[in-house]
């Protein structure tokens, strides 16, 4: 396999590398984290990684319809603009500890490639990421942990919201089988 374009020997990590200190969640708790400093929208470039906040509305109101608490992380003063999101439902870690914990309460974890999904993968957190045409597919993802799956969105400019909901469905629903 292949990481950060450099050839591996091994391609499943070893388990232990990474001890779980909080249990993961029973509940119905969603985690979005939408945001990518690395994102040429930070930059003032069409969004090369990153969703526009309307499209995360969508994302929002079907995990709700399937009864999921969604919290958003993200940095300090990171807002989604415009959407039914409350200000009580944002997070931010300021600890590697308080992000593993913040990350491993939740049922699932659904990101745009950020550190954040590489947080979650590593912490084992059943993640969802939505991976723009950026970044070759081949560069780091055939060493994500099993539970996380990646849904490709091509260019999130043109990225519908349906097709959005759909892949989230069919990767819960896979999800579900691996965690048992």
């Amino acid at each position: 396999g292949m990481m950060l374009g450099v050839e591996l020997t091994e391609i499943t990590p070893p388990k232990e590398w990474i001890k779980t200190r909080f249990p993961l969640a029973e509940n119905r708790v969603a985690i979005i984290s939408p945001f990518s400093n690395s994102c040429s929208r930070h930059t003032g470039e069409r969004p090369n990684k990153t969703l526009d906040d309307w499209k995360w509305e969508h994302i929002i109101r079907y995990l709700r319809r399937h009864e999921y608490e969604v919290q958003c992380i993200g940095g300090p003063g990171e807002l989604l603009h415009g959407l039914s999101l409350p200000i009580s439902s944002y997070r931010t870690a300021y600890t590697l500890e308080d992000l593993q914990r913040i990350l491993q309460s939740a049922r699932v974890v659904i990101t745009v490639d950020n550190g954040i999904g590489h947080m979650a993968s590593v912490f084992d957190v059943p993640t969802i990421l939505l991976w723009p045409q950026v970044s070759n597919i081949k560069f780091i993802a055939p060493l994500w942990a099993d539970r996380t799956f990646y849904l490709m969105l091509g260019d999130p400019n043109n990225a519908n919201p349906a097709a959005i909901i759909y892949g989230i469905k069919e990767i819960l629903k896979k999800q579900a089988e691996v965690i048992g």
